[in-house]
């Protein structure tokens, strides 16, 4: 991984970040006759590092926070990204909130741990971490229903519709910098179950009606 600038600027601790250190001393490989970059990580006095990580929280209308909500959402993410790492506040650094194709929230941020703690290690525990100060400042936009070609009562549907509704969970893609891509951890959501409506007693030689709420 390359040399963060953020080791000098960003040090709670104060201190100047040492010379890169390479992980090992062994003959850089090679492949078809070109070196392999060889990672490197950079230490500072105190024994910290800094690693780049992601996160990805499901949700369509995330720009809704974004525009009314970013300090408390900054505030918010701060603080549970500190707790789920056992880090402090200020060791997570470089918050930046983006909104993707899909309405979901994308965090990139950079945390400063421990050096005996690797990276994915980290990245593990942020994934994880339930993030409920966060997930509480999600609501997503009021949508009507689709009319329903059955001859059931609106409020029904619409009850039906406030159950249907994903609630939205927290998931990650990437790793730490040094490993980002293809090869990185990656949890991902678990595919939704069409759900059938009841069938009235009076209607049970029909066939089930189906109802698909947008």
């Amino acid at each position: 991984m390359a040399t963060h600038p953020e080791n000098a600027q960003n040090s709670p601790v104060g201190g100047h970040a040492r010379e890169p250190v390479q992980e090992n001393n062994a003959q850089p490989r090679t492949v078809n006759g070109l070196p392999v970059p060889v990672r490197v990580r950079a230490i500072d006095d105190q024994g910290y590092e800094f690693t780049k990580h992601a996160l990805r929280f499901r949700g369509e209308d995330w720009d809704i926070v974004l525009n009314s909500k970013r300090d408390e959402l900054r505030i918010a993410f701060t603080t549970e990204a500190a707790a789920a790492t056992a880090e402090p506040e200020s060791n997570i650094v470089n918050i930046r909130f983006f909104v993707d194709e899909s309405g979901r929230l994308i965090v990139k941020f950079s945390v400063r741990h421990k050096a005996q703690t690797s990276g994915s290690a980290v990245q593990d525990r942020l994934a994880t971490y339930p993030y409920k100060a966060v997930m509480a400042l999600y609501k997503p936009r009021v949508k009507k229903p689709r009319k329903c070609t059955s001859r059931w009562s609106s409020s029904f549907t619409g009850s039906f519709a406030r159950q249907r509704r994903p609630q939205p969970s927290v998931s990650c893609y990437g790793h730490a910098a040094a490993d980002v891509g293809p090869n990185g951890l990656e949890f991902r959501d678990k595919k939704e179950i069409e759900e059938m409506l009841p069938i009235p007693p009076e209607k049970i030689t029909e066939p089930p009606i189906t109802t698909i709420i947008a």
